[in-house]
């Protein structure tokens, strides 16, 4: 896995919490009242307004939208504070913008480490580490021999139950499965649903997020009877596959690992680093006042 900059992110590959159809939906109906959404050609922020929208604070993560006066004054900002982080670009355009460096990207972004993999014709597999290609086939054979099986259509329904069950070492679980009911019920057509079993067991499974030209591994979870299978790899494998077959470029990993997370992300943060192509940080972000 090669690590580049932030300049170098392609310029059709984006981030899906500041850019998916699905996730504008969630911020629109979830945030408070005094939540106004920001979107501009295909990306979003949002601005919250207090006391009377006296005063706002808006707030842009990894957006393509630099926050001029006018996209502000446009979403009823007044006054307040502008927090934005850009995806593409490298420093914003102006004065009086003030940067945050890591500790503080901390709690402002939702990770500031992240993988992807750009996903071309032919046999993707041979890009990644060996480890993983010698995993992938024994998953092959097992899958011959139907040990393994993979229902890449599998509901909402069964995903949460056996999720449900199924321990997860961070405290996320609760408002994943919060989040996602919402999908379900406003997007379902952009998401996939993965389960995987072992001799007709569940024991694995994924959901992944659709946004052409990125797909996005966004939850999930391995028993540990599952492990010695390779089922997270196994799943993954699927993905590309299928992606690879509807025409997406990009398979966005999400999170990963960052040097103050804790150590129970290492494990899948090593296993992603094994099938993706590129690592890229998200240490700064800006601030401005807003007069």
């Amino acid at each position: 896995m090669k690590k580049i900059h932030i300049t170098d992110i392609p310029l059709d590959y984006h981030y899906y919490r500041s850019h998916t159809k699905a996730f504008l939906k969630y911020l629109t109906q979830k945030e408070s009242p005094w939540a106004t959404p920001i979107s501009e050609n295909g990306n979003f922020g949002y601005v919250r307004h207090f006391f009377w929208w006296l005063f706002s604070v808006a707030r842009f993560e990894k957006s393509d939208i630099f926050p001029t006066r006018e996209v502000l004054l446009k979403y009823g900002m007044k006054r307040g504070l502008v927090f934005w982080s850009w995806f593409h670009d490298q420093k914003p355009i102006g004065r009086f913008w003030i940067p945050f460096w890591y500790l503080f990207s901390k709690s402002f972004h939702h990770s500031t480490r992240s993988a992807f993999s750009v996903l071309e014709s032919g046999e993707y597999w041979k890009k990644w580490q060996p480890n993983a290609r010698n995993h992938r086939n024994k998953i092959q054979k097992y899958i011959l021999d139907w040990k393994i099986y993979i229902d890449t259509n599998a509901s909402w329904e069964d995903f949460r139950e056996i999720y449900k069950q199924t321990k997860i070492p961070h405290g996320y679980k609760r408002y994943l499965l919060w989040r996602q009911e919402f999908f379900q019920k406003n997007a379902p057509e952009d998401f996939r649903i993965f389960l995987a079993y072992i001799d007709g067991v569940p024991q694995a499974g994924a959901i992944f997020l659709d946004d052409h030209p990125t797909s996005t591994y966004l939850i999930a979870f391995q028993n540990p009877d599952a492990k010695k299978y390779h089922l997270g790899l196994a799943i993954c494998d699927r993905w590309f596959l299928d992606s690879q077959k509807w025409g997406y470029r990009y398979m966005d990993f999400d999170h990963m690992k960052d040097v103050l997370d804790p150590v129970s992300y290492a494990g899948y943060t090593r296993f992603k680093s094994e099938i993706a192509d590129y690592d890229v940080q998200f240490w700064r972000f800006w601030v401005k006042i807003f007069l």
